[in-house]
């Protein structure tokens, strides 16, 4: 999905056991859109959110999501 959105997304697990995600220097278009697939297409919670703007303009974005409910 993150291809198909033009993102290019790091993924790790986060501190509180949930899948994390890294993107860095991305547009706020193709990033909201993204995030728009995980939750209505893969039914994924997105549990944090962590957004902060460059210089130019684009995103440095971590975050985490869940399959299931957000714990922790």
């Amino acid at each position: 999905t993150a291809a198909a959105a033009g993102v290019d997304v790091v993924t790790a697990m986060s501190a509180s056991g949930q899948l994390g995600f890294q993107l860095s220097r991305v547009s706020s278009a193709p990033l909201f859109a993204w995030l728009s697939v995980l939750e209505t297409d893969q039914r994924l919670t997105i549990c944090s959110l962590g957004v902060t703007e460059n210089a130019d303009a684009t995103l440095n974005v971590e975050g985490a999501v869940s399959a299931g409910p957000c714990t922790g």
